[in-house]
């Protein structure tokens, strides 16, 4: 009798987009002090996932660093696994 295939984890690399450097101009001179003034600020090149995360790719993310999941990870509203991730922290 053949025995079932254990789970694996597939990496699942994004398609990126790259996003020229350049110039631009941050800020505004009407709004909350910690938005003034306004001023130009550099960005280097850098890349961007062209798709949202799904919430399948995030789980390999999570399977594989043994992070805990988001907060809204169990929320029947964002928990497809075919709908963006939502709630991720920054760090």
């Amino acid at each position: 009798m053949a025995t079932p295939l254990a789970a694996r984890i597939e990496p699942s690399e994004p398609v990126m987009v790259c996003i020229p450097g350049g110039w631009f101009w941050m800020g505004c001179e009407i709004g909350r002090d910690d938005e003034k003034p306004v001023h130009r600020v550099w960005v280097d090149p850098f890349e961007l996932a062209a798709y949202q995360v799904t919430n399948e790719d995030y789980a390999c993310f999570l399977a594989a660093k043994n992070y805990p999941p988001p907060l809204c990870w169990n929320d029947p509203n964002f928990s497809h696994p075919k709908m963006p991730v939502v709630a991720t922290s920054w760090h």
